[in-house]
């Protein structure tokens, strides 16, 4: 699953896969802003059904993290 989750986030934030990785401090890409914070956390909801509350998502630091946080709820 975390090669299909980095296509979505990929796609979400319009990056090519192939500069990602699971250890990637997300808010260092050149992309971030706050339409890609909403962007990232609309592709969750769409994909997965997942829904992250914006305090806990302040927390998460790597793509991996989010993973991790992802893989707890999914049913």
């Amino acid at each position: 699953m975390s090669y299909k989750f980095i296509e979505v986030i990929a796609k979400a934030i319009d990056r090519d896969t192939s500069s990602m990785k699971l250890q990637d401090e997300f808010r260092n890409y050149d992309e971030w802003d706050s339409l890609t914070f909403l962007s990232i956390i609309a592709a969750l909801d769409e994909h997965y059904g997942i829904v992250i509350d914006t305090s806990v998502f302040r927390e998460l630091i790597t793509l991996e993290d989010i993973y991790l946080h992802c893989e707890q709820y999914r049913v």
